[in-house]
């Protein structure tokens, strides 16, 4: 009944996550963060399920959803399921767990693995699907722990994160942090505005410096 109508949801099952159904039914050697993530809904792979075959022809067929999908993979892997939330979350449930005189030692080890591993592994499925170029790193350091935004998102810590080469990057300081600040180095090189913006083709590092 919309004029222009849009697709609000997508639901899907969850059950197998973090178990690896496919490796333990063909007998695959491989670890359990390796499953099929994104080659899983990307139909070239001979699957016509009709979710999938509407993911792809978006992926294909149109370049603006083609390079929001990317993006928003990023922006979720860099700043909301990073490392540090994921393993967070582990160590919550690894309490839980103790606290109802049931460890699970081994699970919670293979959980840490999990989430230190699996990011990195739809990205690389990514990089191979849709041909992209290379993943680059972006860290940057903190050392007065005043609050600096990456891509519009606070940190008070050092971020580390992984881009496409092409994607990119944007930084600025908070409000709070302007007074004392001097200069950006990326890379070693100077850069004076607080805000700015770069298209990343390296690995690059940056560090914010401040007068004394």
């Amino acid at each position: 009944t919309e004029k222009r109508p849009r697709w609000r949801w997508l639901i899907w099952d969850m059950d197998h996550s973090f178990f690896d159904l496919k490796a333990q039914s063909q007998n695959l050697e491989r670890e359990n963060w390796e499953q099929e993530g994104f080659r899983l809904v990307y139909s070239s792979h001979g699957t016509n399920c009709d979710r999938h075959v509407l993911f792809s022809r978006l992926i294909n067929e149109s370049s603006e959803y083609r390079s929001y999908f990317i993006n928003i993979v990023s922006e979720i892997l860099n700043h909301k399921l990073n490392r540090e939330f994921l393993l967070s979350r582990v160590e919550y449930y690894q309490k839980m767990l103790g606290n109802y005189g049931d460890p699970r030692a081994d699970y919670i080890i293979m959980l840490k693995k999990y989430m230190d591993n699996r990011s990195m592994f739809l990205r690389q499925e990514m990089l191979k699907e849709l041909n992209l170029k290379k993943i680059f790193s972006c860290k940057i350091k903190n050392l007065s722990r005043s609050p600096i935004k990456v891509d519009g998102y606070i940190y008070y810590k050092d971020f580390t994160g992984s881009y496409f080469k092409g994607q990119k990057v944007i930084v600025d300081l908070d409000k709070n942090s302007k007074k004392n600040f001097l200069y950006w180095l990326v890379n070693g090189q100077r850069i004076a505005n607080h805000h700015f913006e770069f298209i990343i083709e390296e690995d690059t590092t940056i560090q914010a410096v401040y007068k004394n």
